[in-house]
């Protein structure tokens, strides 16, 4: 098995990404690996406290390159939304107006409306965690 597919460096998996998939699809996913480092800027995955965590962005390149290498999926929105899907979690209220116009201005309506389809709606942060489970559980069903 490639070893590649389970580390932690988001360059190595868009690396992986960049090689596998056809020209046209990967000048398209690359303006997507952009925005999602933009979004997802020093924010690191929860993980054992043993071990450093890894950047938040490696999670939505590992997600894109599990569907174009295990369901061979090679559709430029579906990857790009795959890579995006976590753009608006964790975006401040305030905020989220302006990368939702971002977003569907630099990827266009399709993605957009992907991603707006994958996030949970939002919370703030005061919210009792009996809410969120509430939430999240209407949201995974």
């Amino acid at each position: 098995m490639d070893s590649s597919r389970f580390t932690n460096r988001p360059n190595e998996v868009w690396e992986w990404l960049e090689t596998h998939l056809p020209k046209e699809t990967t000048a398209f996913l690359r303006t997507a690996y952009s925005l999602a480092q933009k979004y997802h800027e020093g924010k690191t995955r929860f993980c054992s406290p043993d071990i450093d965590p890894p950047p938040y962005v490696v999670h939505p390149l590992r997600v894109a390159r599990i569907l174009a290498e295990e369901w061979n999926q090679k559709d430029a929105n579906l990857l790009a939304t795959a890579i995006l899907h976590d753009a608006f979690d964790d975006t401040l209220i305030t905020e989220r107006s302006e990368t939702e116009t971002e977003l569907r201005g630099v990827m266009g309506s399709e993605v957009f409306e992907a991603v707006h389809l994958l996030t949970k709606p939002y919370l703030p942060s005061t919210q009792m965690t009996d809410v969120r489970f509430e939430r999240d559980a209407r949201y995974f069903k």
